[in-house]
């Protein structure tokens, strides 16, 4: 019964968050709606397998994003892109280290400060049971910042001067990545399927190796192989998403106490530090490739550390780089789930 005022409380967070277009949304929506709904009760328990459903959800979601037609339109782009990517997760590393030589660091710092997505680091925080309310937190205001500096950035900074030979910058050269193949209902239910069991069999291998962040990374291994390899692209049906996202919420809310409320209050100010600092660190990426002439168009956007519909919302207003945007975040996002268990083996 617990479990179901929790999926409702975070459904109905979610879904106002997401009409009032809150950073964050329908996460940051359920998250607050779940924990009203714990802290009402004195505390709600998630089972173990409400967890792992919601995580190999998110897995999927993530991972059926890497088709070959994306990975063709990287090509040109691809030495750009992971330098950028590696550059960033760099910077989150030294943010962290730095929080923690100024006795500011959070439980979590890694997962908080690294320039991932939400959905993904917050569950690898539940995952780990490692500050997962803390490290949203720091994930929403960077969010929230990149959305205040956004016009500011892109008026002080123009465009970088246009290059040859990189992807095309027709939206719909990278429709199959953002929004998967057509096709009738039962073909789609099938890859949608192939992709799902590639993401549960890679989440399995990665709890038998006993990885950090074992069903994140995993999960979203698994379904990037299937849909890279074996032409299952499917579009993660909209019911699918929501219901990833409202659990991700719940697991994060029910972890909220009323100590964990004043932890909050307490890393406010760590978390702006970090957002800023990540901020500066994207323009410096951006400026060091238009120093060494591997800009691509959008750079600024490009190098953002996240945000990404927003960035990408920018890049069609200016008509610079849409392709390239979404190109250089999806490999960053790849590269702070593949370095994932690594991070958290390095830096404990």
């Amino acid at each position: 019964m617990l479990i179901v005022l929790c999926v409702a409380a975070a459904l109905a967070g979610g879904v106002v968050a997401r009409l009032l277009r809150l950073p964050g949304g329908m996460i940051v929506g359920a998250m607050v709606g779940a924990a009203a709904a714990s802290l009402w009760v004195g505390g709600i328990e998630l089972p173990e397998a409400f967890r792992t459903v919601v995580l190999t959800a998110v897995g999927v979601m993530i991972g059926s994003q890497v088709t070959r037609e994306m990975l063709r339109a990287l090509r040109p782009a691809l030495l750009p892109a992971v330098a950028s990517g590696a550059l960033l997760i760099l910077a989150g590393l030294l943010i962290a280290l730095l929080l923690r030589a100024l006795g500011m660091a959070p439980e979590g710092d890694v997962l908080a400060t690294s320039p991932g997505a939400l959905s993904v680091l917050a569950g690898a925080a539940a995952e780990q049971n490692a500050g997962a309310p803390t490290v949203a937190l720091f994930h929403v205001t960077r969010i929230v910042l990149i959305l205040l500096t956004l016009p500011l950035v892109l008026r002080l900074l123009p465009p970088a001067p246009a290059r040859t030979g990189g992807p095309t910058d027709d939206p719909d050269a990278f429709a199959p990545q953002l929004g998967g193949r057509t096709g009738d209902r039962r073909s789609e239910a099938v890859r949608l399927g192939a992709i799902a069991v590639g993401a549960i069999a890679g989440g399995q291998l990665a709890l038998l190796a006993d990885l950090d962040g074992a069903l994140i990374f995993g999960t979203t291994v698994g379904a990037a192989i299937v849909t890279a390899t074996f032409r299952s692209t499917a579009q993660t049906p909209k019911l699918v998403r929501t219901a990833a996202q409202v659990g991700l919420g719940c697991m994060i809310g029910t972890l909220i106490t009323p100590d964990t409320l004043v932890a909050l209050g307490q890393a406010t100010g760590p978390a702006v530090l970090a957002a800023v600092l990540m901020l500066l660190a994207g323009v410096g990426v951006a400026f060091l490739l238009r120093a060494i002439g591997h800009a691509p168009p959008g750079d600024v956007l490009a190098t953002s550390p996240g945000a990404l519909e927003a960035v990408s919302a920018a890049a069609i207003d200016r008509g610079d780089g849409v392709v390239q945007v979404a190109l250089f975040h999806t490999v960053r996002l790849l590269l702070v789930i593949g370095s994932l268990p690594l991070l958290l083996q390095l830096l404990p």
